[in-house]
């Protein structure tokens, strides 16, 4: 087995505008029609949710391309304010929120793939409309070339830290594959060090390491980070150098 190195701030809710907008151009040579500015309050589908989910996505963007987490204050300070009046209710007391929610509470108490990535990434769930994967961990197919795991492994990150992650690597195959583990969705992290199993720590310092599974083999990998210590790229391994 060879591893080898690769290349809440607390502030008053903002006031909301309230007032004229135009809304659309009627038929005709007449002036814009004009409606008046409002918000739906808390609930889904049209209150907190899409708002917080895009200024989530703003200030998540913003992050990544400039390294300022600063920016994540934009969504920070509202849903501090926002929570701090929240009541904890099961699904029945939630009237039409919940029974928009009980199909997929259903649905996630048989399984859902959709927990896959985040499983074996280390992620979050991804915002719709223009959030980004956030990914701890990302994979790609050493031998093929290709984004993504090789054939017959699996990964399941099975711990998260402010400073290091640990993922479980097995090849459920008999033919030795490849991969290499790389720190980000755009190698926007560092690996500083990495431990296979109880072995001794290896140096690395890039944005990937790499790892020989032989066949029918399970490994742990811990491998330590500094968050968003390089310049996020959408190169792959093979065309990035550090």
């Amino acid at each position: 087995m060879t591893v080898i190195s690769c290349v809440r701030a607390d502030a008053p809710w903002p006031a909301l505008p309230i007032g004229p907008t135009f809304i659309g151009e009627p038929a005709g040579t007449g002036p814009p029609a004009c409606g008046v500015v409002g918000h739906y309050g808390w609930s889904w589908p049209h209150g907190l949710s899409p708002v917080g989910s895009a200024t989530i996505t703003g200030a998540a963007n913003a992050t990544l391309l400039t390294g300022d987490q600063s920016f994540l204050d934009l969504a920070r300070t509202p849903l501090d304010a926002v929570l701090r009046h929240a009541e904890h209710r099961s699904a029945g007391e939630m009237g039409t929120l919940g029974e928009h929610w009980q199909p997929h509470l259903r649905a996630m108490g048989g399984g859902c793939t959709l927990m896959v990535p985040q499983l074996t990434t280390g992620s979050p769930q991804v915002l719709y409309n223009g959030g980004l994967a956030q990914l701890h961990l990302r994979y790609y197919d050493a031998g093929e070339r290709r984004p993504g795991l090789p054939a017959d492994v699996a990964a399941l990150v099975s711990d998260i830290r402010p400073d290091h992650t640990v993922v479980e690597l097995v090849n459920l195959g008999s033919t030795p594959r490849s991969l290499v583990v790389q720190a980000g969705s755009f190698a926007e992290h560092l690996v500083c060090t990495v431990r296979l199993d109880e072995g001794p720590v290896q140096d690395v310092d890039g944005r990937y390491c790499g790892v020989e599974l032989p066949g029918a083999t399970r490994v742990r990998l811990t491998p330590t980070l500094t968050l968003r210590g390089g310049r996020p790229t959408y190169r792959s391994p093979w065309e990035v150098t550090r």
